[in-house]
């Protein structure tokens, strides 16, 4: 008797019940959107008693969305590319380098994977507020892509050491 399927719908039925345990606060949250601030305040776990709209009306009109989005898209692409290509000219060497240097390198770039994001945010704000490049692109691209790179570095250091050799010396033969 083969008890695989049973394992598999127990495991798929446990997962379930604990995305909708993580999805109901959500759940519930997004009708309180929609109360008024005295609705609130009167009766603080309630569901909304009139439907406002003004809310959001009043958020949308407070908050420059299409601004922030457009600042997130070009911060997004621009980090993007440069970790590609910054981790793919750095990794390529750690990956086909034999001496004993290589090896060091790349275990210190794994080693920049332990620090923490949230350790380096603090002087990363402090010295960037010094320099002047707070809330710019000129200071918010460069800070994300170091921040991001050693990862980068660390898994194409991987995906290069897959390419057989060989390969590259015929790529090489033939132009």
């Amino acid at each position: 008797m083969n008890r695989r399927p049973f394992k598999t719908g127990a495991a798929t039925a446990l997962v379930l019940f604990l995305a909708a345990g993580m999805l109901l606060p959500v759940l519930y949250m997004l009708p309180m959107t929609f109360r008024s601030g005295t609705d609130v305040v009167q009766y603080p776990l309630g569901l909304p008693a009139t439907w406002e709209w003004g809310n959001h009306l009043s958020a949308w009109r407070k908050m420059n969305h299409v601004q922030s989005v457009a600042n997130s898209v070009v911060v997004t692409l621009a980090v993007t590319k440069l970790m590609s290509v910054l981790g793919a000219w750095a990794a390529y060497p750690l990956a086909r380098r034999t001496n004993r240097l290589a090896p060091g390198l790349l275990l210190l770039v794994a080693l920049a994977l332990a620090i923490l994001a949230f350790e380096t945010k603090t002087p990363i704000y402090a010295m960037f507020g010094a320099l002047g490049l707070r809330d710019s692109h000129v200071g918010t691209i460069p800070a994300f892509t170091a921040l991001n790179l050693p990862p980068a570095v660390f898994f194409h250091t991987r995906f290069f050491t897959t390419i057989p050799v060989e390969l590259e010396v015929a790529a090489r033969l033939d132009g």
